[in-house]
């Protein structure tokens, strides 16, 4: 509770539309917390704890340094899972802790494709659109914004040429230097 609580690097947090609970993604511990904000009741939501890659319920999924985590009013986390092998947008079912992979094969690449079939460079950063029905993704290593089509799990490269640098254009032909977080208003 509160102050007795610990984080090993925390890097983000995501909080649901009721203001009730955060999660906090922690990168230094490989896990997603949760928060209860009227009490500080901290709680592991998903996350062995130990860096590597597994989908599957509560402690026993693994994430490798997750950076980034968005809330969804389906009740669900999407997190970015970008660092080791893993190369993936994980989502999490709030209510039964139950992990598994959106998009991308663990395969570093800026492929487009559907889930699996997809790769990315080092996604860092998640956000999604008004109408909750994309998630967009800022790919470190990859110098890309992507998009994900929640309904369909299609994945495309919105913006970036995928080589470092600054370009302003359009769409792929704009370059990007490392983008980490992402944004939508």
């Amino acid at each position: 509770i509160g102050t007795n609580a610990q984080f090993f690097r925390p890097t983000d947090i995501a909080l649901d539309s009721s203001g009730i609970m955060g999660y906090v993604v922690e990168q230094g511990g490989s896990r997603v917390r949760s928060i209860v904000l009227a009490t500080a009741s901290v709680s592991t939501l998903a996350g062995s704890g130990v860096a590597g890659f597994a989908d599957g319920t509560g402690v026993a999924a693994q994430f490798n340094l997750p950076t980034s985590a968005v809330w969804h009013p389906s009740g669900t986390l999407f997190v970015a899972d970008g660092f080791g092998s893993n190369h993936r947008i994980r989502r999490i079912n709030i209510s039964s802790a139950a992990v598994s992979t959106l998009a991308g094969n663990g395969a570093a690449g800026g492929s487009n494709g559907v889930g699996t079939a997809a790769t990315f460079n080092q996604p860092r950063g998640v956000a999604l659109d008004a109408t909750f029905s994309t998630l967009y993704v800022a790919e470190d290593a990859g110098n890309r914004i992507r998009s994900i089509n929640l309904s369909t799990a299609v994945v495309q490269t919105v913006a970036g040429s995928g080589a470092a640098g600054f370009g302003n254009a359009f769409g792929v032909a704009a370059v990007f230097n490392r983008p980490i977080f992402i944004a939508s208003s």
